[in-house]
């Protein structure tokens, strides 16, 4: 009878254990489900930043491009000459300089003195001359960067 009641002990035990270890793996798969799936979210979360990382290369080098070309479009501009045409006197104000590369025309640049004059303004020449629209604000910064004897008053 001990025997039969060991038996019955382990058989009743065994199917405790079974049924807490069935159980546990039902959890564990659970938990690997749970797990997989969020490692599939992380690793689209991953591709989606990959490709916004090779989006964002591809934009700076594009940037960093045309930051070469503005760069060679300024050195070129800053190499202009400011020696005068044959014939004709060193240019000694930035309007004069402007005159010279054909940016303004001398009838202009007599007018714009006239106008100083005759409204006695504290503008100085430059100004003068954009607010009478005869020259851009871009190519007074030119002349200005340009020019290389004193400045116009």
């Amino acid at each position: 009878m001990s025997i039969m009641c060991t038996a019955a002990v382990l058989l009743v035990l065994g199917g405790i254990g079974g049924f807490w270890l069935s159980r546990v793996c039902a959890d564990y798969r659970a938990v690997m489900r749970g797990l997989e799936l969020e490692r599939m979210r992380l690793m689209d979360r991953l591709s989606s930043a990959e490709l916004e990382r090779d989006r964002l290369r591809d934009a700076q080098e594009q940037l960093e491009c045309r930051v070469g070309v503005l760069r060679d479009e300024l050195q070129d501009s800053a190499q202009v000459t400011v020696a005068p045409a044959k014939g004709r006197p060193a240019p000694r104000t930035p309007a004069e300089w402007l005159v010279s590369v054909e940016k303004l025309t001398p009838e202009n640049l007599r007018k714009a003195e006239e106008y100083r004059r005759g409204t006695r303004t504290e503008l100085s020449m430059e100004e003068v001359l954009i607010l009478l629209d005869m020259v851009s604000a871009q190519d007074v910064r030119a002349a200005k960067a340009m020019f290389s004897g004193p400045a116009a008053g």
